[in-house]
């Protein structure tokens, strides 16, 4: 009888470990430089979509913001989040598109947690004209939740 209550508790034990071993990712979200001093020209920042199980594993999209001359363009991203590693390109607009490839420090259910470090991702931002790098900025990002 003792050997039995024992498996049964060990058994019971197997089960809830995974759970707790696989968290959700979610890093919808809105991605703002934490430098605001920082010189990024045109860029303002970028928005990251929530996960969609439609979606390509490891496939991630958004929104990137530009104020070209007091106009307010969003060009859509398209890229990947594998582990902590993002990286994400820009769609063109007159000529100029944007890359940018980093890490985030940790990933996590940031519309739930709702992180607030002042420097959550980290990576290189460029900014290409007709397909020539003109500019790489070395940046950090604050996370701001989306609605």
């Amino acid at each position: 009888m003792k050997f039995c209550i024992k498996l049964f508790m060990v058994s019971m034990m197997c089960v809830a470990v995974p759970a707790l071993a696989n968290p959700s990712i979610d890093v919808f979200g809105y991605y703002f430089p934490a430098d605001e001093q920082a010189n990024t020209a045109d860029f303002e920042y970028f928005q990251l979509d929530s996960s969609n199980e439609k979606k390509k594993a490891g496939s991630i999209t958004g929104l990137l913001h530009i104020n070209v001359e007091g106009k307010e363009i969003d060009l859509k991203i398209h890229g990947s989040l594998k582990g902590k590693t993002l990286e994400f390109t820009s769609q063109p607009h007159d000529g100029n598109s944007y890359s940018f490839s980093g890490n985030f420090k940790r990933v996590g259910d940031f519309p739930m947690e709702q992180p607030e470090d002042k420097d959550i991702v980290h990576g290189s931002l460029r900014v290409f004209k007709n397909e020539t790098l003109v500019r790489q900025h070395k940046m950090k990002f604050r996370y701001e939740a989306g609605d």
